[in-house]
């Protein structure tokens, strides 16, 4: 089991990993030709040394190592840096102790898998705190002739040796080896081993148990602080357990031990880095956060606290024990980067045991969304109104009640240590239990919940009118189903199809990738000039790899080849996703067709129930098999023609990650964009063209014209009906798997205290939970589907009722009365928006239309009195001298202009009157006389205009 370091990059390396194979052998090599050289040094076992002899020399180690930990480099803002290369020398006192935690958990590695450790003559100084080893292979380990086989009853017992070391290390209060041991018998190398742990006695299990209750792998961070402000509580002269595990204590010795306390210091990294990154080194204005810097002085107060304490120990030095603890070598950067491989190795095989323990519960879960989808189809039936109603404020309350839970989440987290920490400062991390651990998290999620009720809601404030008429369709189509009961349960053979069609690829894909050579590589622990290179095991202990190089070996790496089948091995590899993809699309199809089917002898039925076949499901099922397998594997060939091309877009984008070309890569990214979308369009012309093949028999390219001019014809009706009625089902879809979801959450997490005892002790227990809720939505999915392929078939038939009769008694409908009705109410009500529209945009026309005579006999009077300004200006000068004349010609001019605005009144008054009494007629002409109508008007303006102009010049000349 992984070292639990919290929220943080914290880590210590190796400290869970298995130990080499090629150390633990070349080391017993060495212990061997030391024996045959003649060597007098005695020969020590790790099963020959006192338990708490070995605990006493591991907490001297620790304990010098600690004291000399210089605590300014535990800091974040220095701990956090360590990974730069131009850093890699710093702290080092840190390093050295991080060291030693690894070499004593790949020492208890080795014991365990290589018993026969070698002697303390044999052991190399220690030359490197950092020097470790890693037992890559353990598959191999039983072969080899340098490492003898061990049975599972001597591992047990030395199993029960270290658990007794850890208990002692425990009333040591070293926590560090405690930790380091426990990490290492939970190791997937160890853990693994079955029979030996069965044969590890029941005393010594308890002990481990109640040992790994101390450092849990959740909340570890807590936890160890808890446990050493506990154990700085007790009296200096107490050297007992931790007070939860009265089986731990045992009685004092007479030791030269004073109260010591040499702490995990994974725990201290991983506040003060989580410290770090949440608090800024400033605060507003420029000024010092001294609450930061408060803090990280309380943590490297009780460092040097520690530090002080560790001073007391006063442990006997026993050079064999310490010799045979620092016996071990390097680790190669083969090893290192195999460490990574054994990580991914150690979480699956968790995973595995999370499903051992909990398949039976994941399958009660899968069984209870099933029920509860059966029966919510059932409930359906009868109450359809209520139900849609029900399902929707459920749904808007469950998803009301997961952000409620993620805000209390986000509060009760305030002020905790490490909580502000950014899921990007994290990283990836195993334990996702880490994740929830922070403010970020529950933030996110919600943020997501709430966008997703308010898209919900606005839905469903928009659409309010359109879920009505979806409800009567949906009503029609449970009274379907309820005549087709066996189309329930159709999606049960689809499924099986389906998993026999991916069993069939993973089988022909795995195949495949092991059809090549077998190639081996040299593996080595020490410096080897022939390391990586391939070889041949059958020669290999006669060539010089083996001569100069005594600890290497011949191992297998991978399956390759320079031949051609190896160069276009990546061609048959995508013909096999292409054959997936084809029978997939093929199984899909027939099920789409013997469904559409069955509904469709249903509503071609001219009296309900009785001209329904006695079993349409098969009828349907033998019809598409019968006559239709070529068209289905036509339609099923295009899709898959179009999912292939999307699978080898990926493959360049993988590919072409690393390219620095920005025009290479958003031409990709249109690409993958377009085919997406074309893949959708193909879906949704496939499934109308499968329903028309099962009403009409005819050819796949022939039902996909028919179908997609039928739909053409009635768009209004597709998009308030069809898409409206998918959007319920996909809500009736997403609340049974929330409802399921979170009763999996309550009992697999333990929150349920009635069932607490009941529930399985996991490592990841989201793994059942993540697990249930992908199989809650297949199970709905799969009987929701077939709601959906009802209500298509209905649609598509009904469409085409209405084209092919008329209701007459001759060609009567074959739909019933209900259908009938809710499908024109559905037409009514589009017509009655577009009549709206034409309405809004007619009134808006004869407003303009009021407007323009006022404004046009505006315009006549403008022109007419600058006419006659300019009269004026004209005659001005040759009429001074003759004043009365001037008089008679004003008032002659005013009285012209009143006689010319008196004529013109009467017209100008009748014509609005006129045009509204037209206007008022107008919605009632078709559009088409609508025009004309308007051209008419348009014309006798401009005549009017036309006369008024004409008669303007001859006036002049009469005043």
């Amino acid at each position: 089991m992984k070292v639990c370091l919290g929220p943080s990059k914290v880590s210590l390396a190796a400290c869970s990993q298995p130990a080499s194979q090629h150390s633990r052998e070349s080391l017993q090599q060495e212990h061997t030709d030391q024996e045959d050289g003649g060597e007098t040094k005695d020969k020590h076992n790790f099963m020959d040394f006192p338990v708490r002899d070995v605990a006493e020399q591991l907490t001297r180690l620790d304990a010098e190592l600690f004291f000399r930990v210089v605590p300014f480099h535990c800091l974040g803002c220095i701990w956090s840096q360590r990974d730069k290369k131009e850093n890699r020398n710093l702290a080092p006192t840190v390093r050295a102790t991080i060291c030693q935690f690894n070499a004593v958990t790949n020492r208890v590695i080795t014991s365990l898998l290589c018993p026969s450790s070698p002697s303390p003559s044999t052991s190399s100084p220690l030359s490197s705190p950092c020097s470790s080893s890693t037992f890559l292979y353990p598959s191999t380990a039983p072969s080899s002739p340098r490492c003898p086989h061990t049975g599972p009853a001597h591992r047990a017992r030395i199993i029960e040796r270290w658990i007794a070391i850890a208990q002692e290390c425990r009333e040591l209060k070293n926590f560090s080896s405690l930790k380091a041991i426990l990490s290492a018998l939970q190791a997937n190398a160890v853990y693994r081993l079955k029979k030996t742990w069965s044969a590890v006695s029941r005393e010594s299990m308890a002990t481990f148990e109640l040992l790994c209750e101390t450092f849990p792998d959740e909340n570890c961070v807590l936890t160890s602080r808890e446990i050493l402000v506990e154990d700085e509580s007790q009296s200096d002269s107490s050297a007992t357990a931790d007070s939860k595990s009265p089986r731990l204590c045992s009685e004092s010795r007479q030791t030269s031990v004073s109260s010591g306390v040499v702490p995990y210091l994974g725990t201290y990294l991983t506040v003060l880095t989580m410290l770090d990154t949440a608090l800024t080194d400033t605060v507003e204005g420029g000024l010092i956060n001294f609450e930061k810097r408060r803090r990280e002085f309380e943590i490297l107060s009780q460092i040097r606290q520690l530090q002080a304490s560790c001073s007391h120990y006063k442990l006997p030095v026993s050079p064999h024990i310490t010799a045979w603890l620092q016996a071990h070598t390097l680790l190669t950067d083969q090893e290192r980067k195999s460490n990574v491989v054994v990580e991914a190795r150690q979480v699956a095989m968790r995973i595995f045991e999370d499903y051992t323990q909990s398949w039976h519960w994941i399958l009660l879960g899968l069984v209870i969304a099933m029920v509860v989808s059966l029966l919510f189809i059932v409930l359906l039936r009868y109450l359809a109104g209520v139900m849609v109603w029900v399902m929707i404020m459920l749904v808007i309350l469950v998803i009301g009640y997961g952000i409620f839970h993620c805000y209390m989440e986000f509060a009760s987290l305030k002020g905790e240590p490490g909580a502000n920490v950014t899921i990007r400062d994290l990283g990836l991390q195993t334990d996702f239990s880490v994740y929830l651990q922070i403010r970020q998290t529950w933030l996110a999620f919600m943020i997501i919940l709430a966008v997703v009720e308010a898209i919900i809601i606005l839905l469903l404030i928009f659409l309010r009118k359109r879920i009505l008429i979806a409800i009567a369709l949906i009503k029609e189509a449970s009274r379907a189903v309820g005549y087709v009961m066996s189309s329930l349960f159709y999606p049960l053979l689809t499924f099986t199809l389906l998993a026999v069609v991916i069993a069939y690829w993973a089988i022909t894909a795995v195949f495949l990738s092991t059809s090549n050579e077998q190639v081996y590589k040299v593996f080595n622990t020490s410096a080897c000039p022939f390391s990586r290179d391939t070889c041949n095991p059958k020669t290999f202990n006669t060539s010089n790899a083996s001569t100069q190089c005594p600890d290497a070996e011949c191992l297998f790496a991978f399956y390759g080849g320079e031949t051609v089948y190896h160069k276009y091995l990546i061609l048959l590899q995508f013909y096999n996703v292409f054959l997936f993809f084809w029978c997939a699309n093929f199984v899909t199809a027939l099920g789409q067709v013997t469904l559409s089917g069955a509904f469709a002898s249903y509503y071609w039925a001219f009296k309900k129930p009785d001209d329904i076949p006695a079993f349409p499901i098969f009828a349907s099922l033998g019809r598409a098999l019968r006559y239709h397998t070529g068209s289905l594997a036509f339609g099923s060939l295009i899709l898959s023609l179009v999912q292939v091309i999307r699978v080898l877009l990926e493959y360049l984008d993988h590919k072409l990650k690393g390219a620095q070309n920005k025009f290479a890569q958003f031409l990709l990214k249109c690409f993958k964009c377009c085919f997406w979308c074309l893949e959708k369009c193909i879906k949704f012309l496939n499934r109308n063209a499968y329903i028309m093949i099962a009403i009409y028999g005819k050819s796949f390219c022939t039902s996909a014209r028919d179908a997609f001019f039928l739909l053409m014809r009635n768009i209004v009706r597709v998009a308030v009906l069809d898409k409206v009625t998918d959007f319920l089902l996909f809500l009736g879809k997403l609340l049974i798997v929330g409802i399921v979801g979170i009763f999996s959450f309550f009992f697999f997490s333990g929150r349920i205290k009635a069932v607490e005892e009941a529930a399985p002790s996991l490592n990841y227990y989201w793994v059942p939970i993540l697990t249930v809720v992908v199989g809650s939505y297949l199970i709905a999915h799969g009987f929701f589907s077939v709601y959906a392929m009802c209500v298509d078939t209905l649609f598509l038939c009904f469409c085409e009722d209405l084209e092919r009769n008329d209701g007459s008694s001759e060609r009567p409908y074959f739909m019933s009365p209900e259908l009938h009705e809710i499908l024109s109410k559905a037409q009514r009500l589009e017509e009655d928006g577009v009549e709206q529209a034409d309405a809004a945009k007619s009134a808006d026309e004869v407003k303009l239309e009021e407007e323009a005579p006022l404004q046009q006999q505006d315009g006549e009077i403008q022109l007419k009195q600058q006419a006659l300004l300019t009269q004026d200006n004209e005659e001005q000068q040759p009429l001074q001298a003759d004043e009365p004349t001037e008089e008679k010609t004003e008032d002659g001019k005013v009285s012209q202009v009143e006689e010319i605005e008196k004529k013109e009144e009467p017209e100008g008054k009748d014509e609005p009157a006129a045009e509204k009494q037209e206007t008022e007629e107008k919605p009632e002409e078709t559009p088409a006389a609508a025009e004309e109508a308007e051209g008419e008007e348009t014309g006798e303006k401009k005549e009017d205009q036309q006369e008024s102009q004409e008669e303007a010049p001859p006036s002049k000349p009469e005043e």
